[in-house]
Protein backbone atom coordinates (compact mmCIF):
# COMPACT_ATOMS: atom_id res chain seq x y z
CA UNK A 1 0.00 0.00 0.00
CA UNK A 2 1.49 3.24 -0.69
CA UNK A 3 0.14 7.06 0.69
CA UNK A 4 0.59 10.41 -0.80
CA UNK A 5 1.47 12.96 1.26
CA UNK A 6 -1.30 15.08 1.82
CA UNK A 7 0.86 17.65 3.95
CA UNK A 8 1.45 21.23 2.58
CA UNK A 9 4.66 21.17 0.55
CA UNK A 10 6.27 24.30 1.34
CA UNK A 11 6.58 26.43 4.64
CA UNK A 12 8.65 29.61 5.76
CA UNK A 13 10.53 28.97 8.83
CA UNK A 14 8.91 30.93 11.45
CA UNK A 15 10.07 31.88 15.22
CA UNK A 16 8.94 28.63 16.72
CA UNK A 17 10.73 26.37 13.97
CA UNK A 18 14.00 29.18 13.95
CA UNK A 19 16.77 27.26 15.39
CA UNK A 20 15.50 23.53 14.72
CA UNK A 21 17.63 20.96 12.94
CA UNK A 22 16.32 20.28 9.68
CA UNK A 23 15.29 16.40 10.34
CA UNK A 24 13.25 17.78 13.33
CA UNK A 25 11.35 20.87 11.42
CA UNK A 26 10.78 18.56 8.35
CA UNK A 27 8.09 16.76 10.60
CA UNK A 28 5.78 19.69 10.10
CA UNK A 29 5.79 18.96 6.44
CA UNK A 30 5.17 15.03 7.31
CA UNK A 31 3.90 14.79 10.30
CA UNK A 32 3.03 10.65 10.31
CA UNK A 33 7.02 10.36 9.30
CA UNK A 34 9.37 8.80 11.85
CA UNK A 35 13.08 10.37 12.38
CA UNK A 36 14.58 7.49 9.62
CA UNK A 37 11.80 8.79 7.07
CA UNK A 38 12.54 12.19 7.38
CA UNK A 39 16.48 11.58 6.97
CA UNK A 40 15.87 9.79 4.22
CA UNK A 41 13.83 12.14 2.54
CA UNK A 42 16.50 14.66 2.92
CA UNK A 43 19.44 11.82 2.22
CA UNK A 44 17.86 11.99 -1.39
CA UNK A 45 17.36 15.09 -2.00
CA UNK A 46 12.86 15.77 -2.02
CA UNK A 47 13.58 17.77 0.95
CA UNK A 48 14.90 21.35 0.13
CA UNK A 49 16.33 24.17 2.16
CA UNK A 50 15.86 27.36 0.29
CA UNK A 51 15.82 25.37 -2.92
CA UNK A 52 18.83 23.89 -2.32
CA UNK A 53 19.55 19.94 -0.97
CA UNK A 54 20.60 19.94 2.46
CA UNK A 55 22.04 17.77 5.62
CA UNK A 56 19.86 16.82 8.51
CA UNK A 57 21.90 18.72 10.85
CA UNK A 58 21.70 22.00 9.41
CA UNK A 59 20.17 24.19 11.90
CA UNK A 60 17.04 26.47 10.44
CA UNK A 61 16.97 30.37 10.29
CA UNK A 62 14.02 32.80 10.36
CA UNK A 63 12.52 33.28 6.83
CA UNK A 64 13.65 30.11 5.64
CA UNK A 65 11.50 28.30 3.42
CA UNK A 66 11.25 24.54 3.40
CA UNK A 67 10.11 22.72 0.52
CA UNK A 68 9.25 18.88 -0.75
CA UNK A 69 9.69 17.77 -3.94
CA UNK A 70 7.78 14.53 -5.42
CA UNK A 71 7.09 12.29 -3.32
CA UNK A 72 4.95 8.82 -2.80
CA UNK A 73 6.57 6.98 -0.21
CA UNK A 74 5.13 3.19 1.13
CA UNK A 75 3.45 2.91 4.26
CA UNK A 76 6.66 0.94 6.00
CA UNK A 77 8.07 4.60 5.58
CA UNK A 78 6.09 5.88 8.40
CA UNK A 79 7.24 4.20 11.70
CA UNK A 80 7.54 4.80 15.46
CA UNK A 81 10.68 5.57 17.58
CA UNK A 82 10.73 1.69 18.10
CA UNK A 83 11.14 1.52 14.75
CA UNK A 84 8.18 -0.49 13.77
CA UNK A 85 5.62 0.41 11.62
CA UNK A 86 2.02 0.57 12.42
CA UNK A 87 -0.35 -1.68 10.55
CA UNK A 88 -3.56 -1.93 9.30
CA UNK A 89 -5.30 -5.23 10.51
CA UNK A 90 -8.46 -5.87 9.39
CA UNK A 91 -12.00 -4.06 8.41
CA UNK A 92 -15.30 -5.14 10.46
CA UNK A 93 -18.53 -3.33 10.21
CA UNK A 94 -17.26 0.10 9.47
CA UNK A 95 -14.70 -0.24 11.65
CA UNK A 96 -10.73 -0.31 11.33
CA UNK A 97 -8.49 -2.28 13.79
CA UNK A 98 -5.15 -1.11 13.66
CA UNK A 99 -1.77 -2.16 15.29
CA UNK A 100 0.34 0.94 16.70
CA UNK A 101 3.89 0.38 17.85
CA UNK A 102 5.58 1.42 20.98
CA UNK A 103 6.99 5.36 21.19
CA UNK A 104 4.50 6.35 18.97
CA UNK A 105 2.21 9.25 19.76
CA UNK A 106 -2.11 7.95 19.67
CA UNK A 107 -2.96 11.37 18.53
CA UNK A 108 -1.19 14.15 17.55
CA UNK A 109 0.45 16.87 20.21
CA UNK A 110 0.52 20.38 19.70
CA UNK A 111 3.75 21.96 19.33
CA UNK A 112 5.63 17.86 19.41
CA UNK A 113 7.67 16.85 16.38
CA UNK A 114 6.83 12.62 17.04
CA UNK A 115 4.86 10.93 14.54
CA UNK A 116 1.18 9.65 15.20
CA UNK A 117 -1.24 7.45 14.15
CA UNK A 118 -4.16 9.94 14.29
CA UNK A 119 -2.20 11.87 11.37
CA UNK A 120 -1.31 8.49 9.61
CA UNK A 121 -4.99 7.25 9.81
CA UNK A 122 -5.56 8.86 6.27
CA UNK A 123 -2.56 6.87 4.57
CA UNK A 124 -3.43 3.67 6.66
CA UNK A 125 -7.03 3.70 5.87
CA UNK A 126 -6.44 4.73 2.10
CA UNK A 127 -8.37 2.03 -0.52
CA UNK A 128 -10.78 1.40 2.23
CA UNK A 129 -14.50 1.35 1.18
CA UNK A 130 -15.78 4.48 3.44
CA UNK A 131 -19.63 4.23 4.56
CA UNK A 132 -20.29 7.76 4.43
CA UNK A 133 -18.78 10.39 2.08
CA UNK A 134 -16.77 13.01 3.41
CA UNK A 135 -16.10 11.16 6.58
CA UNK A 136 -12.10 11.51 7.39
CA UNK A 137 -11.83 8.38 9.84
CA UNK A 138 -11.24 9.14 14.08
CA UNK A 139 -9.49 6.74 16.32
CA UNK A 140 -12.00 5.39 18.68
CA UNK A 141 -9.28 4.50 21.50
CA UNK A 142 -6.19 5.60 22.80
CA UNK A 143 -2.92 3.94 24.00
CA UNK A 144 0.11 5.26 25.84
CA UNK A 145 3.04 6.18 24.03
CA UNK A 146 5.15 3.71 25.25
CA UNK A 147 2.57 1.19 24.93
CA UNK A 148 2.08 -1.21 21.50
CA UNK A 149 -1.38 -2.92 20.36
CA UNK A 150 -4.43 -3.09 19.33
CA UNK A 151 -6.66 0.13 18.55
CA UNK A 152 -9.93 0.99 16.76
CA UNK A 153 -10.72 3.29 14.56
CA UNK A 154 -14.34 4.32 12.84
CA UNK A 155 -14.65 4.81 9.19
CA UNK A 156 -17.93 6.25 9.67
CA UNK A 157 -20.46 8.06 12.13
CA UNK A 158 -22.79 4.88 11.94
CA UNK A 159 -19.73 2.54 13.04
CA UNK A 160 -18.32 4.94 15.46
CA UNK A 161 -21.92 5.21 16.88
CA UNK A 162 -22.52 1.53 16.84
CA UNK A 163 -19.29 0.82 18.64
CA UNK A 164 -19.93 3.39 21.53
CA UNK A 165 -23.31 1.53 22.03
CA UNK A 166 -20.95 -1.45 22.49
CA UNK A 167 -18.91 0.11 24.72
CA UNK A 168 -21.41 2.14 26.92
CA UNK A 169 -23.47 -1.52 27.71
CA UNK A 170 -19.97 -3.36 28.48
CA UNK A 171 -19.57 -5.45 25.12
CA UNK A 172 -16.56 -3.95 24.41
CA UNK A 173 -13.47 -5.70 26.37
CA UNK A 174 -9.18 -4.75 25.72
CA UNK A 175 -6.73 -7.54 27.26
CA UNK A 176 -3.10 -6.44 27.78
CA UNK A 177 -0.12 -8.14 28.57
CA UNK A 178 2.35 -6.20 31.21
CA UNK A 179 5.11 -7.33 33.04
CA UNK A 180 5.59 -5.87 36.72
CA UNK A 181 7.86 -5.60 39.01
CA UNK A 182 7.80 -8.54 42.20
CA UNK A 183 5.79 -11.68 42.33
CA UNK A 184 2.42 -11.33 40.96
CA UNK A 185 0.80 -14.48 42.25
CA UNK A 186 -3.27 -14.28 42.67
CA UNK A 187 -5.93 -12.83 40.11
CA UNK A 188 -6.77 -9.52 41.90
CA UNK A 189 -8.85 -5.94 40.64
CA UNK A 190 -7.39 -2.59 41.07
CA UNK A 191 -11.24 -0.73 41.91
CA UNK A 192 -9.50 2.46 42.51
CA UNK A 193 -10.32 6.10 40.83
CA UNK A 194 -7.87 7.91 39.41
CA UNK A 195 -6.95 11.52 39.21
CA UNK A 196 -5.53 13.29 36.70
CA UNK A 197 -2.57 15.57 36.44
CA UNK A 198 -0.25 16.99 34.40
CA UNK A 199 2.53 13.87 34.04
CA UNK A 200 0.66 10.85 35.92
CA UNK A 201 -2.41 10.02 37.77
CA UNK A 202 -3.22 9.04 40.99
CA UNK A 203 -5.15 6.39 42.71
CA UNK A 204 -7.71 7.27 44.83
CA UNK A 205 -8.86 5.98 48.47
CA UNK A 206 -12.55 6.54 46.41
CA UNK A 207 -14.00 3.30 43.60
CA UNK A 208 -14.85 4.05 40.22
CA UNK A 209 -17.44 2.50 38.34
CA UNK A 210 -16.72 -1.43 37.49
CA UNK A 211 -16.00 -0.10 34.03
CA UNK A 212 -13.08 1.74 34.96
CA UNK A 213 -11.72 -1.13 37.07
CA UNK A 214 -8.40 -3.32 36.19
CA UNK A 215 -8.56 -7.08 36.35
CA UNK A 216 -4.70 -8.90 37.04
CA UNK A 217 -4.63 -12.88 36.07
CA UNK A 218 -1.16 -14.05 36.91
CA UNK A 219 0.60 -15.76 33.80
CA UNK A 220 4.25 -16.66 34.69
CA UNK A 221 6.89 -15.88 37.63
CA UNK A 222 10.73 -15.12 37.46
CA UNK A 223 12.67 -14.65 40.25
CA UNK A 224 16.14 -14.52 41.46
CA UNK A 225 18.74 -14.95 38.36
CA UNK A 226 16.21 -15.72 36.39
CA UNK A 227 14.76 -12.54 36.36
CA UNK A 228 17.67 -10.87 36.32
CA UNK A 229 18.57 -12.95 32.99
CA UNK A 230 15.21 -11.50 31.68
CA UNK A 231 15.79 -7.86 32.26
CA UNK A 232 18.82 -8.32 31.33
CA UNK A 233 17.40 -9.90 27.77
CA UNK A 234 14.91 -6.68 27.98
CA UNK A 235 17.51 -3.92 27.63
CA UNK A 236 18.65 -2.53 24.03
CA UNK A 237 22.04 -3.90 23.13
CA UNK A 238 23.07 -0.30 22.16
CA UNK A 239 22.44 3.21 22.97
CA UNK A 240 20.46 4.89 20.47
CA UNK A 241 17.06 4.36 22.42
CA UNK A 242 18.23 7.01 24.36
CA UNK A 243 18.64 8.92 21.22
CA UNK A 244 15.54 8.04 20.17
CA UNK A 245 13.45 8.90 22.55
CA UNK A 246 14.69 12.68 23.64
CA UNK A 247 12.65 14.65 21.44
CA UNK A 248 9.60 13.13 22.94
CA UNK A 249 7.31 14.93 24.88
CA UNK A 250 7.69 11.05 27.63
CA UNK A 251 11.42 10.84 27.82
CA UNK A 252 11.43 11.00 31.76
CA UNK A 253 9.15 8.40 31.53
CA UNK A 254 11.95 6.03 30.30
CA UNK A 255 14.88 7.91 30.74
CA UNK A 256 16.95 6.51 33.48
CA UNK A 257 19.82 3.88 34.74
CA UNK A 258 18.58 0.10 34.66
CA UNK A 259 18.13 -2.13 37.76
CA UNK A 260 18.09 -6.00 37.46
CA UNK A 261 14.76 -6.74 38.78
CA UNK A 262 14.96 -9.45 42.01
CA UNK A 263 11.82 -11.21 40.36
CA UNK A 264 9.31 -10.09 37.64
CA UNK A 265 5.48 -11.03 36.66
CA UNK A 266 4.23 -11.65 33.40
CA UNK A 267 -0.17 -10.83 33.79
CA UNK A 268 -3.05 -10.29 31.76
CA UNK A 269 -4.99 -7.44 32.24
CA UNK A 270 -8.92 -6.61 31.10
CA UNK A 271 -10.48 -3.33 31.26
CA UNK A 272 -13.87 -2.32 29.79
CA UNK A 273 -13.26 1.57 29.39
CA UNK A 274 -10.13 2.86 29.47
CA UNK A 275 -8.77 6.28 31.44
CA UNK A 276 -5.23 7.52 31.28
CA UNK A 277 -2.52 5.44 32.52
CA UNK A 278 -5.21 3.71 34.27
CA UNK A 279 -3.76 0.14 33.91
CA UNK A 280 -0.29 1.64 34.83
CA UNK A 281 -1.20 3.40 37.65
CA UNK A 282 -3.21 0.60 39.23
CA UNK A 283 -0.68 -1.52 38.69
CA UNK A 284 1.27 0.61 40.95
CA UNK A 285 -1.50 0.78 43.52
CA UNK A 286 -1.71 -2.72 43.97
CA UNK A 287 2.17 -2.91 44.95
CA UNK A 288 3.34 -4.02 41.40
CA UNK A 289 4.19 -1.46 39.30
CA UNK A 290 5.39 -2.22 35.60
CA UNK A 291 8.62 -2.97 34.97
CA UNK A 292 11.03 -0.11 33.53
CA UNK A 293 7.57 2.06 34.67
CA UNK A 294 9.88 4.77 36.68
CA UNK A 295 7.15 7.34 36.83
CA UNK A 296 4.87 4.76 38.79
CA UNK A 297 7.67 3.39 40.90
CA UNK A 298 9.05 0.42 38.82
CA UNK A 299 12.62 -0.74 38.18
CA UNK A 300 14.28 1.29 35.90
CA UNK A 301 14.57 0.09 32.21
CA UNK A 302 16.62 1.91 29.71
CA UNK A 303 13.52 -0.05 27.11
CA UNK A 304 10.73 1.74 29.11
CA UNK A 305 7.91 -0.77 30.33
CA UNK A 306 6.08 -3.60 28.74
CA UNK A 307 2.47 -2.99 28.21
CA UNK A 308 0.14 -4.55 24.97
CA UNK A 309 -3.01 -4.44 23.96
CA UNK A 310 -2.97 -7.94 22.39
CA UNK A 311 -6.21 -8.43 22.10
CA UNK A 312 -9.93 -6.83 21.56
CA UNK A 313 -13.61 -8.27 21.88
CA UNK A 314 -16.92 -6.64 21.12
CA UNK A 315 -20.09 -7.74 20.14
CA UNK A 316 -21.82 -5.00 18.08
CA UNK A 317 -25.81 -5.01 18.08
CA UNK A 318 -26.86 -8.14 16.08
CA UNK A 319 -23.74 -9.26 15.46
CA UNK A 320 -21.67 -12.27 16.56
CA UNK A 321 -18.59 -11.93 19.22
CA UNK A 322 -15.85 -10.63 17.70
CA UNK A 323 -11.93 -11.08 18.81
CA UNK A 324 -8.70 -9.77 17.20
CA UNK A 325 -5.55 -10.50 18.33
CA UNK A 326 -1.78 -9.48 18.06
CA UNK A 327 1.64 -10.47 19.32
CA UNK A 328 3.76 -8.09 21.56
CA UNK A 329 6.85 -7.79 19.91
CA UNK A 330 8.78 -8.13 22.85
CA UNK A 331 12.48 -9.54 22.85
CA UNK A 332 11.25 -12.77 24.61
CA UNK A 333 11.58 -16.49 24.24
CA UNK A 334 9.02 -16.99 21.35
CA UNK A 335 7.48 -20.16 22.51
CA UNK A 336 7.53 -18.67 26.41
CA UNK A 337 5.45 -15.83 24.47
CA UNK A 338 3.28 -17.99 22.76
CA UNK A 339 2.43 -20.26 25.69
CA UNK A 340 1.97 -16.89 27.51
CA UNK A 341 -0.76 -15.08 24.75
CA UNK A 342 -2.74 -19.42 24.51
CA UNK A 343 -2.80 -19.60 28.24
CA UNK A 344 -4.17 -15.54 28.34
CA UNK A 345 -6.51 -16.86 25.60
CA UNK A 346 -7.76 -19.52 27.41
CA UNK A 347 -8.57 -17.83 30.50
CA UNK A 348 -10.70 -14.97 27.64
CA UNK A 349 -12.47 -17.76 26.29
CA UNK A 350 -13.42 -19.43 29.97
CA UNK A 351 -14.68 -16.03 30.87
CA UNK A 352 -17.09 -15.95 27.52
CA UNK A 353 -18.19 -19.58 28.22
CA UNK A 354 -19.11 -18.58 31.66
CA UNK A 355 -21.63 -15.44 29.98
CA UNK A 356 -20.36 -13.16 32.85
CA UNK A 357 -20.80 -9.56 32.11
CA UNK A 358 -17.34 -8.58 34.30
CA UNK A 359 -14.61 -11.04 33.61
CA UNK A 360 -14.80 -13.74 35.92
CA UNK A 361 -12.03 -14.51 38.35
CA UNK A 362 -11.14 -17.30 40.53
CA UNK A 363 -12.71 -15.82 43.52
CA UNK A 364 -15.89 -14.17 41.63
CA UNK A 365 -19.04 -14.67 43.30
CA UNK A 366 -20.92 -16.70 41.36
CA UNK A 367 -17.79 -19.19 41.54
CA UNK A 368 -17.69 -18.57 45.08
CA UNK A 369 -20.79 -20.32 45.29
CA UNK A 370 -19.57 -23.23 43.41
CA UNK A 371 -16.96 -23.65 46.25
CA UNK A 372 -19.36 -23.30 49.14
CA UNK A 373 -21.74 -25.74 47.64
CA UNK A 374 -19.76 -28.27 46.52
CA UNK A 375 -17.54 -28.29 50.23
CA UNK A 376 -21.12 -28.02 52.10
CA UNK A 377 -19.93 -24.97 53.92
CA UNK A 378 -22.18 -24.29 57.27
CA UNK A 379 -22.68 -20.16 56.92
CA UNK A 380 -22.61 -20.43 60.77
CA UNK A 381 -19.37 -21.61 60.71
CA UNK A 382 -17.93 -18.63 58.41
CA UNK A 383 -17.84 -14.96 58.21
CA UNK A 384 -19.99 -14.86 55.36
CA UNK A 385 -22.14 -16.86 53.19
CA UNK A 386 -22.43 -17.66 49.89
CA UNK A 387 -25.64 -15.20 49.97
CA UNK A 388 -23.85 -12.85 50.98
CA UNK A 389 -20.86 -12.96 48.80
CA UNK A 390 -22.94 -12.65 45.75
CA UNK A 391 -24.36 -9.36 47.42
CA UNK A 392 -20.92 -8.17 47.28
CA UNK A 393 -20.20 -7.38 50.52
CA UNK A 394 -16.78 -6.02 50.89
CA UNK A 395 -14.62 -7.06 54.16
CA UNK A 396 -11.62 -5.87 55.37
CA UNK A 397 -9.50 -9.18 56.19
CA UNK A 398 -5.96 -8.81 58.66
CA UNK A 399 -3.51 -11.46 58.21
CA UNK A 400 -0.53 -10.59 60.91
CA UNK A 401 2.39 -11.10 58.77
CA UNK A 402 6.06 -11.76 58.45
CA UNK A 403 8.09 -9.03 56.77
CA UNK A 404 7.82 -7.38 54.47
CA UNK A 405 4.83 -8.31 54.70
CA UNK A 406 2.16 -8.41 51.70
CA UNK A 407 -0.14 -11.20 49.68
CA UNK A 408 3.94 -13.10 49.28
CA UNK A 409 5.09 -12.74 52.74
CA UNK A 410 4.89 -15.76 55.05
CA UNK A 411 2.26 -15.85 57.85
CA UNK A 412 3.24 -14.97 61.24
CA UNK A 413 2.60 -17.76 63.92
CA UNK A 414 1.37 -15.44 66.25
CA UNK A 415 -0.89 -12.47 66.53
CA UNK A 416 1.05 -9.98 68.92
CA UNK A 417 4.59 -10.63 67.44
CA UNK A 418 4.12 -10.12 64.03
CA UNK A 419 5.74 -7.65 62.07
CA UNK A 420 3.50 -6.34 60.11
CA UNK A 421 -0.31 -6.81 59.30
CA UNK A 422 -1.34 -7.43 55.98
CA UNK A 423 -5.07 -5.98 55.27
CA UNK A 424 -7.41 -6.87 52.21
CA UNK A 425 -10.32 -5.64 51.07
CA UNK A 426 -12.45 -8.59 49.38
CA UNK A 427 -15.82 -8.15 47.77
CA UNK A 428 -18.08 -10.72 46.03
CA UNK A 429 -14.84 -13.34 47.31
CA UNK A 430 -12.02 -11.69 45.54
CA UNK A 431 -8.98 -9.98 46.82
CA UNK A 432 -9.43 -6.33 45.40
CA UNK A 433 -6.84 -4.70 46.82
CA UNK A 434 -3.87 -5.13 49.66
CA UNK A 435 -2.38 -2.55 51.75
CA UNK A 436 0.51 -3.11 54.65
CA UNK A 437 -0.06 -2.22 58.38
CA UNK A 438 3.16 -1.82 60.88
CA UNK A 439 2.41 -3.76 63.89
CA UNK A 440 2.02 -0.93 66.90
CA UNK A 441 3.65 -3.38 69.93
CA UNK A 442 2.89 -3.38 73.47
CA UNK A 443 4.74 -0.53 74.74
CA UNK A 444 0.89 1.53 75.47
CA UNK A 445 -2.05 -1.03 76.27
CA UNK A 446 -0.15 -4.49 75.89
CA UNK A 447 -1.34 -7.27 73.78
CA UNK A 448 -4.90 -5.50 73.26
CA UNK A 449 -2.73 -2.14 71.35
CA UNK A 450 -3.19 -3.98 68.08
CA UNK A 451 -6.65 -4.85 68.67
CA UNK A 452 -7.44 -1.44 68.99
CA UNK A 453 -5.35 -0.10 65.92
CA UNK A 454 -7.12 -3.25 64.03
CA UNK A 455 -10.08 -1.90 65.01
CA UNK A 456 -9.66 1.68 64.17
CA UNK A 457 -8.41 0.43 60.63
CA UNK A 458 -11.96 -0.88 59.84
CA UNK A 459 -10.91 -4.68 59.94
CA UNK A 460 -13.94 -7.33 60.34
CA UNK A 461 -12.07 -10.69 60.28
CA UNK A 462 -8.46 -11.70 61.32
CA UNK A 463 -6.62 -14.47 59.89
CA UNK A 464 -4.28 -15.60 62.83
CA UNK A 465 -2.29 -19.46 63.58
CA UNK A 466 -1.96 -18.29 67.15
CA UNK A 467 -3.50 -16.29 69.76
CA UNK A 468 -3.82 -16.62 73.46
CA UNK A 469 -7.36 -15.65 75.32
CA UNK A 470 -6.87 -11.75 76.25
CA UNK A 471 -6.86 -10.83 72.70
CA UNK A 472 -9.31 -13.29 71.69
CA UNK A 473 -11.56 -11.17 74.27
CA UNK A 474 -10.49 -8.07 72.79
CA UNK A 475 -11.34 -9.25 68.90
CA UNK A 476 -14.63 -10.55 69.65
CA UNK A 477 -15.46 -6.80 71.86
CA UNK A 478 -14.11 -5.30 68.85
CA UNK A 479 -16.27 -6.86 66.64
CA UNK A 480 -13.91 -8.63 64.89
CA UNK A 481 -14.39 -12.25 63.79
CA UNK A 482 -10.77 -14.47 64.14
CA UNK A 483 -10.49 -17.22 61.85
CA UNK A 484 -7.79 -20.10 61.56
CA UNK A 485 -4.75 -19.87 59.69
CA UNK A 486 -4.70 -23.87 59.12
CA UNK A 487 -1.56 -24.51 57.43
CA UNK A 488 -1.51 -21.87 54.35
CA UNK A 489 2.59 -21.43 53.22
CA UNK A 490 1.76 -17.34 52.36
CA UNK A 491 -0.69 -14.22 53.28
CA UNK A 492 -2.33 -15.12 49.74
CA UNK A 493 -3.05 -18.61 50.14
CA UNK A 494 -4.50 -17.97 53.31
CA UNK A 495 -6.74 -14.79 52.26
CA UNK A 496 -7.74 -16.95 49.21
CA UNK A 497 -9.02 -19.88 51.54
CA UNK A 498 -11.02 -17.44 53.68
CA UNK A 499 -12.73 -16.05 50.76
CA UNK A 500 -13.07 -19.82 49.35
CA UNK A 501 -14.68 -20.23 52.80
CA UNK A 502 -12.49 -22.82 53.76
CA UNK A 503 -11.15 -21.75 57.22
CA UNK A 504 -13.27 -22.12 60.45
CA UNK A 505 -13.45 -19.91 63.68
CA UNK A 506 -11.20 -19.70 66.31
CA UNK A 507 -11.84 -22.45 68.83
CA UNK A 508 -10.80 -23.64 72.11
CA UNK A 509 -8.36 -26.40 70.06
CA UNK A 510 -6.68 -23.27 68.58
CA UNK A 511 -5.78 -20.83 71.79
CA UNK A 512 -2.31 -21.25 73.01
CA UNK A 513 -2.03 -23.21 76.20
CA UNK A 514 -0.52 -22.65 79.26
CA UNK A 515 -0.55 -18.88 79.21
CA UNK A 516 -3.38 -16.30 79.12
CA UNK A 517 -1.43 -13.81 77.60
CA UNK A 518 0.40 -15.86 74.92
CA UNK A 519 -0.37 -14.58 71.54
Amino acid sequence: MSSECACAKELLVDQDLAGKRLDQALCVLVPALGLRGRRRLIEQGLALLNGRASRSGVRLRLGDRLSLGQWNPPLAEFQGQSGESPLFLEEYQGLAFLYKPRFMHSVTLAGSFAPSLEALLPSICQGLELQSSGFKPRLLQRLDFGTSGLLCAALSPEAALAFRQAESQGQVEKRYLALLCGEFALERTASQALAGGKRKVKALASKASPERWSHFWPLKIWRGKEAQELGRDLMPEDDCHEDKIKDTDSRLDFLGASVLPQALSLVMVSIKQGARHQIRAHAAALGHPLFGDALYGGEACAAGFFLHAFALQLKLAGQELRTIVRKPPWPLDKLLLQEALERALTLAQEQLEEQLVVPLRLNDAARSSKYAKSLEIDPEKIGFSSKEIKMSKAILVAVPSDAPGGIAASPSAHFGHCAFYTIARIEAGQIMETQIFANPGHEHGGCVKPVEELAKQGVEVLLAGGMGMRPLAAMQQAGIKVYHLQSQLTVGAALEAFAQGRLKLFGEDQLCKGCAGHH
